[in-house]
């Protein structure tokens, strides 16, 4: 059997999560019932990344996990036959060097075309996160 180097080093491997939604915006679960349960299946780092609300808070304060701030940007656009949906999680440093802040609703996107929707890529790399579209 072949092990790549990554998964025999005596460094622990990090499990988590970088998309999730909860009850904040179309997931299903309250936000404290989400990290427990990622907890309880051994993640170690999660990102509540629901649509256009910004997180860092971790609302199950009796879990020790790291939270890691972010959110999802949305934006839809009619397009010939039908719609087409951009989709960009954004991650972000601590609070202080963040250009979000807790709970900071943004406005859905305007954007018509991927070429216009960069603005708003533009902006999440201004305010230092990382874009993963």
């Amino acid at each position: 059997m072949i092990q790549q180097a990554a998964f025999i080093g005596k460094n622990k491997l990090l499990k988590g999560g970088l998309h999730c939604h909860t009850t904040r915006s179309d997931g299903h679960g309250d936000p404290a019932d989400v990290i427990r349960l990622h907890k309880e299946n051994n993640y170690d780092f999660i990102a509540l990344t629901d649509h256009r609300i910004y997180n860092y808070k971790n609302f199950a304060d009796d879990v020790q996990i790291t939270i890691i701030p972010g959110m999802e940007f949305d934006n839809t656009f009619v397009r010939g036959n039908g719609f087409r949906t951009f989709h960009t999680v954004f991650i972000g440093p601590d609070d202080e060097t963040n250009g979000y802040s807790q709970d900071e609703e943004l406005p859905r996107g305007t954007a018509q075309n991927q070429e216009d929707f960069q603005k708003y890529l533009d902006e999440a790399h201004n305010k230092n996160n990382l874009t993963i579209y």
